[in-house]
């Protein structure tokens, strides 16, 4: 009887032991990834700075571990917005193109008493990057991602007009929402990186002529 009520006390206690070993073996873990990045634009409008600043924040990421060295990951929630700044004393406003045609044209206009105005867009994304990282040594690691999405536009003016201080925000009702494509790389020192993102597929700005290329570059965290 003492040896049956021993086996089964040892069998209570390693169950635990058993299923939490057997967890942290497991091949799939979940995460988070946040990074923020000073961004080049090419080809901007006139009035518009090349230079803007990124946030990329992969709030919920999926990964599945092939081997002790090499890993996949999808990001099922990440949220990218790139903000692109005028120059100082300028303001985006619209102008209507007439009848039977796709809505209001933006435009970049000098503020018309205000040379303190600022103003800058926001490109809104909701990408899914899938991903592959490599351990090269002990604590450090390498990530690339081919990150698809869509993304949104909007417009917003700081400036006085009159006696009025104007916040406005506003976006156009046609073309407002397209397709995104980023290519990211991340150097990983434990949960630090040194991150890379090029946008080849993003959205133009129709004074500007020509087609758009976004280069960024920062830091990133995991958790």
């Amino acid at each position: 009887m003492k040896k049956l009520l021993v086996i089964s006390l040892l069998a209570a206690l390693c169950t635990p032991a058993a299923a939490q070993k057997e967890i942290l073996c497991s091949p799939w873990d979940m995460g988070g990834v946040h990074a923020i990045s000073y961004n080049y634009a090419t080809h901007t409008p006139q009035n518009m700075s090349h230079h803007g600043l990124g946030l990329d924040l992969c709030l919920f990421q999926v990964e599945y571990k092939l081997n002790h060295n090499t890993s996949f990951t999808l990001g099922v929630l990440d949220l990218l917005l790139d903000f692109r700044y005028l120059e100082k004393g300028y303001v985006f406003e619209t102008q209507e193109t007439g009848f039977g045609s796709s809505g209001s044209l933006i435009t970049i206009e000098r503020a018309p008493q205000d040379a303190r105005a600022k103003a800058n867009m926001t490109d809104f994304c909701f990408s899914f990057p899938l991903g592959v990282t490599q351990r090269l040594a002990p604590r450090w690691q390498v990530s690339a991602y081919v990150a698809p999405g869509v993304g949104l536009i909007s417009y917003h003016n700081n400036h006085i007009l009159g006696d009025i201080h104007h916040r406005d925000r506003f976006y156009p009702t046609q073309g407002r929402v397209g397709f995104r494509l980023d290519l990211k790389a991340a150097l990983w020192f434990e949960d630090v990186a040194l991150y890379f993102r090029y946008r080849p597929v993003t959205y133009t700005f129709a004074d500007s002529g020509q087609k758009t290329n976004t280069f960024s570059v920062g830091l990133a965290f995991r958790y």
